[in-house]
């Protein structure tokens, strides 16, 4: 049984995995990712929501972030679009994500946005995508959006064929390519606190709060972090603002 959710129960068999949101009423095959095999063992991670599958010759198998199962154990919904209530995300260097899950009852009409609004209400990541009926799962990898780049669009004296190039042919202009750019081109990681999920399906808003943690292996305090972060904002702006200098020189 989940120790988050009474009711909520994981069973292992000769050949798969199966959950019950109904105190084992009800039984669902969990395969996305599981190849049927012998399941020796299953435990639910208390502290990240991940279920943790032993198998017999297919290896371990980790569920992530169980919450949507969590919250649709404790509250059965028969809403044509839920938002879940994303779990803590922690604000590790490398490897840092928040789960945004929400389930729809039929396919949306377009594309559907999911935004992050700050304490203060400024937007700090937006994006639009693909989504399908049921359950759905889009990933913020704690960043703000990036600045504007500047556009290259000079042919340069060491090489006048550049736009030859099959990257860039029939483009009139190109980023810039040198070493570790690319790496670099990334908004700063979000400080620790509270932010608010955004979800719209059809014109329709949906909203949950969202809470990033602190890595507990930093020494710095939640006041250097932010102290940190609004000093890369900005740099970011000013790289903005540098960039709209030049795409309003050319036009």
């Amino acid at each position: 049984e989940d120790p988050h959710a009474k009711g909520l129960l994981f069973a292992g068999t000769g050949n798969g995995l199966h959950y019950s949101l109904n105190d084992g009423a009800d039984w669902t095959e969990l395969s996305t990712g599981l190849p049927h095999s012998p399941v020796s063992w299953v435990t639910v991670q208390k502290q990240f929501h991940d279920v943790v599958v032993s198998t017999y010759g297919r290896g371990f198998y980790i569920l992530d972030d169980i919450t949507p199962l969590e919250q649709m154990a404790k509250q059965a919904t028969d809403t044509s679009v839920r938002l879940f209530t994303p779990r803590p995300a922690y604000r590790f260097v490398s490897g840092q994500n928040a789960n945004l899950d929400f389930d729809l009852k039929a396919a949306p009409k377009g594309q559907i946005k999911v935004s992050i609004v700050d304490s203060d209400g400024k937007v700090v990541h937006e994006m639009e995508a693909g989504a399908h009926q049921g359950l759905n799962r889009k990933g913020w990898d704690l960043r703000y959006d990036k600045p504007q780049y500047i556009a290259l669009r000079t042919t340069p004296d060491d090489n006048p064929h550049i736009w030859e190039e099959p990257r860039f042919r029939g483009q009139d202009f190109r980023p810039i390519t040198h070493w570790g750019a690319d790496e670099a081109q990334v908004g700063p990681i979000a400080a620790p606190g509270k932010y608010m999920a955004r979800l719209i399906v059809d014109g329709e808003t949906y909203q949950q709060p969202l809470e990033i943690l602190k890595d507990p292996n930093s020494p710095a305090s939640e006041q250097e972090i932010q102290s940190s972060v609004r000093l890369q904002l900005r740099v970011s702006d000013d790289i903005t603002k540098v960039s709209d200098i030049d795409r309003k020189s050319v036009v």
